[in-house]
């Protein structure tokens, strides 16, 4: 007799449907979910819904995937809802009873500490099997007011306490599994895209050597240590780097510290939607991401950018922190950086500026194929799967 589907309601601190890294990474599971047969909802962070994603029966999808924003207009009990959206969660549980779907699995990503221990509790008294996605151990720079802010303290009560409370984890890093792997049953799952169809089915032209850094630097990106490095290749080479997520306003950048010569090498494009900047990466030869390493929060969390650049095409320029040495294969789909020093940049573009272009063309059909292999939602279908139903079972 064929098993009634199972029912998921993934919630917690990621914007819907892929306006962060997080509400791409919680949608491709979800798409891994849909192909086994579970039915998907998603109630995130984000205020409103699309007005293109509107039913004729009033419900609102993206993708096939029914949605619910958090949609409170006050602000205090938005600052509520950061601490304990608990509420707010259980409400909408109850909503979809009544419309006659019981709730079987509730994948909390990165929820507020005592939202968290009340949901755990609340399932553990309804027979709803808890799963956490986590894929971040912030450091208190990281967080609004440092060390001294709510923050921070949520974050790490999340991390060391609640977490470890949970029926099963999903998780982005080795340093996350090895961690977690002694509390709970942990499963890894690295950034996820839908690669089939994104593809390298753009040509890069080659009449100069275009670089692309994609993101919003933060605390975690040393954008400045590549600017830098740029700064030492100098303007007889015939390069440009391409920057997406931020203006050339940007407080960390020194426009006078460079040569007027170079900055016009410097392309700011601000922040544009998605498509325009997965359309700028196609067009790059390479992406560039460089960050600090031995830092916790570098090796705890995966580099969304990483993947989606293998994902579109673009090989990457990188080196190595969290677990990238898996999946980088220097001169194959991107250039190894050795650590994060200057020197050790300029040698990574030295590299790329000295091949050819039926080198880059290889390199760039490489990443793609590699990222097929990697990062398609379709290949962790039965994984993710198999690990659900072994969580559930062990109940």
């Amino acid at each position: 007799m064929k098993q009634p589907k199972k029912t998921v309601l993934y919630v917690g601190n990621f914007l819907f449907p892929t306006e962060d890294a997080a509400g791409k990474r919680v949608l491709n599971i979800g798409r891994s979910l849909k192909r086994s047969g579970y039915n998907v909802f998603f109630a995130g962070n984000n205020e409103g819904y699309r007005n293109e994603d509107k039913q004729k029966n009033g419900n609102y999808k993206y993708n096939g995937f029914r949605y619910f924003p958090r949609d409170i207009k006050s602000k205090v009990k938005r600052k509520i809802d950061n601490y304990y959206s608990f509420s707010r969660i259980r409400n909408l549980i109850n909503k979809l009873e009544n419309e006659g779907e019981k709730v079987d699995i509730i994948i909390s990503y990165h929820m507020d500490f005592l939202g968290m221990i009340e949901c755990i509790r609340y399932c553990k008294n309804r027979s709803i099997t808890f799963i956490s996605d986590c894929t971040e151990w912030y450091d208190p720079r990281q967080t609004i007011h440092g060390r001294f802010g709510l923050a921070y303290y949520n974050s790490q009560l999340r991390m060391l306490i609640a977490n470890k409370k949970s029926d099963g984890m999903i998780v982005i890093s080795k340093y996350l599994e090895k961690y977690y792997e002694k509390y709970t049953p942990v499963l890894r799952v690295p950034a996820l895209d839908d690669v089939q169809h994104m593809g390298n089915n753009r040509k890069a032209t080659h009449d100069k050597l275009k670089f692309v850094y994609c993101g919003s630097p933060g605390k975690k990106d040393d954008l400045c240590s590549i600017w830098d490095a740029f700064e030492k290749i100098g303007c007889n080479e015939n390069w440009e780097l391409n920057i997406v997520g931020i203006s050339e306003d940007y407080p960390m950048f020194n426009k006078s510290k460079y040569s007027t010569e170079l900055v016009k090498r410097f392309i700011f494009h601000g922040r544009v939607p998605i498509e325009k900047a997965q359309s700028i990466i196609q067009e790059s030869h390479f992406s560039i991401l460089i960050r600090p390493q031995n830092k916790r929060y570098t090796n705890a969390g995966f580099p969304t950018k990483f993947s989606e650049s293998l994902s579109l095409g673009t090989p990457i320029i990188a080196n190595i922190t969290s677990n990238i040495n898996d999946y980088l294969n220097h001169g194959g789909n991107g250039i190894v950086v050795k650590d994060n020093n200057i020197g050790s940049i300029i040698s990574a573009l030295k590299y790329a500026l000295n091949l050819t272009a039926d080198e880059i063309d290889i390199m760039r059909s490489n990443a793609y194929k590699s990222a097929r292999e990697s990062f398609d939602y379709q290949q962790y279908t039965n994984k993710i799967s198999y690990f659900i139903e072994s969580v559930v079972n062990k109940k």
